[in-house]
This record gives structure tokens, C-alpha cells and sequence, in this order.
């Protein structure tokens, strides 16, 4: 995998992406490790998020998914 690739993936899709307190990007538990790590080593600091928008660790996340999540109570 391909960090920095995947980087500029999260940051297209939060780009290309409705402004959503309920927007979220998918990313697989190792893509999160690997941005985690690389974000500490480079920046020495990680938020678990993208252009402020927060990442959510699925098993099945694409490559990325971006996700709406939803509200209490909602279908």
C-alpha cells in the first residue's frame, strides 16, 4: 500500500463530498494504521481525521468509501 496515494485519495473524496457534520470516510483497519503512523512521523500529531472530516475503520471499506452516517433513529 501506497501511502501516499491513499492520502491523496482521502483528500479527493473529502473534496468532492457534501459538507456534512454526518460525512465520514471509510478507510480498512491497516489503511488507518498506515495514515496514523505516517501523519505522527511527518506532522507529530493525528487527529483520525481529513480535511476535518473523521475517518471510520470498516473491513469492507473501498478504496475510499465515503459514508453518511445517520442520525439516531433513522433508516
Amino acid at each position: 500500500m501506497e501511502i501516499e496515494r491513499l492520502l491523496a485519495e482521502l483528500a479527493e473524496a473529502s473534496i468532492g463530498c457534501v459538507r456534512s457534520k454526518r460525512a465520514r470516510l471509510a478507510v480498512t483497519p491497516s489503511e488507518y494504521m498506515a495514515v496514523r503512523e505516517h501523519l505522527l512521523a511527518s506532522e507529530g500529531r493525528f487527529y483520525g481525521r481529513i480535511r476535518n472530516i473523521p475517518l471510520v475503520v470498516a473491513e469492507d471499506a473501498a478504496k475510499p468509501a465515503f459514508v453518511m452516517e445517520l442520525a439516531e433513529g433513522e433508516a
